[in-house]
């Protein structure tokens, strides 16, 4: 597919439920870190992903929605490095299990998002 046309472009981006997808990472963030010590890195960039998912996110909505009202330089570069440091976290446990679960879950499996 190529991405420099808008239309195969727009049409992806509607597939997803973005009100559900940051309800996911709401279930994610309020998790508590696991007992087991090996899983505590893991679980600590997956729950900076996702609160940084759910925060661009919403500020992407705001920005779409409520035209009046600009974000001011300080606060979309804020959101930048937010939005750098949560890939950062990412390329670092996206091969662990409980990160390709996540990511089934945000993208809208029928599964409860990390439930259990």
């Amino acid at each position: 597919m190529n991405w420099k046309n808008e239309a195969p472009a727009d049409r992806f981006a509607r597939l997803f439920d973005h009100g559900r997808m940051r309800a996911c990472c709401s279930r994610v963030s309020s998790r508590p870190l696991p007992d087991d010590p090996a899983g505590i890195q893991v679980a600590t960039d997956l729950k900076l992903f996702a609160e940084a998912f759910s925060h661009t996110s919403a500020g992407s909505t705001h920005c779409d929605y409520e035209i009046p009202k600009y974000e001011s330089r300080t606060e979309a570069w804020e959101m930048i490095v937010e939005a750098l440091d949560a890939m950062t976290a990412w390329s670092g446990i996206r091969e662990s299990a409980i990160a390709r679960h996540y990511l089934l879950d945000l993208l809208g499996t029928s599964r409860v998002c990390l439930k259990g």
